[in-house]
């Protein structure tokens, strides 16, 4: 009997800590609004983890996209621009939970916001004036009113609902493009920089300019156009040239035109190094100065072998000229 219960004790705490454990690796990602209309925006908060996610949004303009650090918790703003389903998605790279015992957080988040068509202003419907004794042509016109008011109401209805099944098409079968996009130059020694484009990027915008340093060797491009990632096709220069090098992003589905994106990269010059006249005028005084220097330093030098060459003359002559035996014998005899 002790050992069931001890058996039965033991599997309350693994299942009590396994419980634990997967409540602390929980994240979440809300927005604070479920539908919304063309043109409005909302926000999505990203909370319970700290590190490096990959966010990307469908039909939204959002204010931070990419490889984006999140310290804790990080809110960004979706501006919506068609009718249909704004989606923004989070994609965790390298995460872990705020807990005091941090896990590692994978996988990806997706919050889903209807946008709807903007409501047009009803028509106000004028009153008509109520005299003290009814009569035939008020009657008419109330009925006339009326009639009008049952017709527009039945055309908002009809086009309400045309729009929730337009709604309802566009979410079954997603927009073709691309939803999200960076860039990154590579420069000779590896490291990355994020090339900034003319604007932000958005999947109905089909043309974009940049400019990168003249150190970058060559480009990374990180795309996704969701569930048509399998039907794009990349065209980019192997090697970037100085000047204008173009990238083509083509989403070739059959039955569909294709979708092209291009991005004009220019890339800038290297700089050259100019002498100018001073300078070289410069480097010629201080070549010549090392050239006197060295006469002035050798001249002396030069004094000092002549005045060994004659003092070796003159004995030469001394001796072979002078009768030193006569001399001699002279002294002798004396």
């Amino acid at each position: 009997m002790k050992r069931k219960i001890m058996m039965i004790g033991i599997i309350i705490m693994f299942i009590l800590l396994n419980f634990t454990i997967v409540q602390a690796a929980s994240w979440n990602v809300s927005s604070n609004k479920s539908s919304v209309t063309v043109g409005e925006s909302f926000t999505v908060t990203i909370s319970g983890v700290s590190g490096r996610a990959k966010i990307t949004g469908s039909q939204v303009t959002l204010s931070q996209s990419g490889s984006v650090w999140i310290d804790g918790s990080l809110t960004i703003t979706a501006t919506t621009n068609q009718v249909g389903s704004a989606k923004v998605t989070v994609q965790a790279e390298s995460l872990s939970t705020t807990d005091a015992e941090p896990q590692e957080v994978t996988g990806t988040k997706t919050v889903t916001v209807t946008v709807k068509e903007k409501e047009q202003p009803k028509p106000e419907t004028p009153k008509p004036e109520t005299p003290t004794t009814p009569n035939t042509d008020t009657e008419t016109i109330q009925k006339e009113n009326k009639t009008s008011t049952t017709t527009t109401k039945k055309q908002e209805e009809a086009k309400q609902t045309q729009i929730e099944e337009t709604v309802e098409e566009e979410e079954a079968t997603p927009q073709i493009g691309v939803n999200s996009l960076i860039i990154n130059g590579i420069k000779e020694n590896g490291e990355k920089q994020e090339v900034v484009l003319n604007q932000p990027f958005n999947i109905n915008t089909y043309e974009y300019i940049a400019t990168i340093e003249a150190d970058i060797q060559k480009l990374e491009i990180l795309q996704d156009s969701g569930i048509y990632n399998e039907n794009v096709i990349i065209e980019q220069p192997e090697n970037l040239v100085e000047g204008e090098n173009v990238i083509k992003i083509i989403i070739r589905k059959e039955g569909n035109a294709d979708v092209v994106y291009t991005i004009t990269i220019t890339k800038k010059a290297k700089e050259e190094v100019v002498e100018t006249a001073g300078e070289v005028i410069q480097e010629e005084k201080e070549e010549n100065k090392k050239n006197e220097t060295g006469i002035v330093i050798s001249m002396p030098l030069g004094y000092f072998i002549l005045l060994q060459v004659a003092i070796i003359v003159i004995e030469v002559l001394v001796i072979k000229l002078v009768p030193w035996s006569r001399i001699i014998e002279k002294i002798r005899n004396r």
